[in-house]
């Protein structure tokens, strides 16, 4: 006989729907009590506009929907930060920069100082030179038109209007013509401004006309002004040509006044001084560098100056030193040092 055995019941697994529902059933009540109040607070006669009826239904629909499930949120990384465009700043140079030297310096102060110009002492001196001619006035060698020299009667005139003539033969008139306008015809002689004129060829024909009528003034005049500018024209040609002398000379000067080889025949005095002994210690082969210095006055004395540099060894290496020779008559008088005035 089978034993029957009585088992305990199993604990019946219990589901928590219900607080879902519950908490939905809150959710959908608030919408709802949400959208009636918007529809009473409204004052009355007034409906809703489309507007206001869509946010109604959104807070009740956002209300009746049941939240989704929540996930976990991942961890968001910052977003790279975009850099601003911005100017480039400039850079500030490592070391300054060198200054110029020496040598670039004074190319640079001689090309600033442009070619050498005369002054105008000396363009007084060249004008005074060469004096403008001393022409008189064309009306004064005209005498106003009423006595014109025979050398400055023009070869051939041109009539401006048509001039009749007649041919005489025994005593009555053979034949009658005109010159036509532009006719050229010898001037012969000009009185109380009729002028008496010459034309026709191998037989010349003499007629008077009125010398407006002609180009006879205007002729006279231009020979005139063309005379005037050849001899004005030829004393300005020689003052230019003193003018480039001069100038020659100053350029000549400024290539001296810097340091050269001396060979130039104005070092000529002082090397000749140097080879006679004449300048201490010094002699010709310790000069490395000339330099003409121009005219310096000197206790009411001009000299001319040259500048020389001169090199000599010592027991401590190489000396060199600046000293001036003064010139008078060609001739060098002195021997300085220039930075103390002193007799070498």
């Amino acid at each position: 006989m089978s034993r029957i055995t009585h088992q305990k019941p199993r604990p019946v697994a219990r589901h928590h729907h219900g607080s879902a529902w519950v908490f939905f059933g809150i959710y959908l009540f608030v919408g709802l009590a949400v959208g009636a109040a918007v529809i009473l607070l409204r004052p009355s006669g007034t409906s809703l506009s489309p507007e206001e009826m869509a946010a109604a239904n959104a807070v009740v629909t956002e209300k009746a929907t049941p939240p989704p499930a929540v996930e976990p949120e991942k961890e968001k990384k910052p977003a790279p930060e975009t850099p601003e465009a911005k100017s480039p700043e400039p850079k500030m140079a490592d070391t300054p920069p060198e200054p110029p030297s020496d040598a670039a310096a004074g190319k640079a102060k001689k090309a600033g100082g442009g070619p050498p110009e005369i002054g105008a002492e000396e363009e007084k001196r060249i004008a005074d030179l060469f004096p403008m001619p001393d022409i008189e006035p064309l009306m004064e060698i005209v005498d106003d038109w009423q006595n014109v020299p025979d050398n400055a009667y023009p070869k051939l005139v041109a009539i401006k209007k048509p001039v009749d003539f007649e041919i005489a033969g025994g005593g009555r008139v053979v034949a009658r013509g005109k010159f036509p306008a532009g006719s050229m015809m010898k001037p012969v002689e000009l009185s109380d401004g009729q002028l008496r004129l010459e034309g026709g060829g191998a037989a010349p024909i003499s007629v008077v006309v009125p010398v407006e009528d002609t180009d006879f003034k205007e002729l006279v005049e231009a020979r005139y002004n063309e005379f005037v500018e050849q001899r004005n024209a030829a004393v300005l040609a020689r003052r230019e040509e003193e003018r480039q002398r001069v100038l020659g000379e100053l350029r000549k000067e400024e290539t001296l006044g810097e340091w050269n080889d001396g060979s130039d025949p104005r070092f000529d005095p002082p090397r000749a001084s140097l080879e006679n002994g004449e300048v201490g210690v010094y002699s010709l082969e310790d000069v490395i560098g000339w330099r003409w210095g121009g005219v310096e006055s000197i206790d009411g004395t001009d000299y001319e100056t040259v500048f020389l540099i001169v090199s000599t060894g010592s027991a401590f290496g190489e000396a060199r030193r600046e000293i001036v020779a003064l010139l008078h008559d060609g001739k060098v008088v002195r021997w300085l040092d220039p930075a103390t005035g002193e007799t070498i």
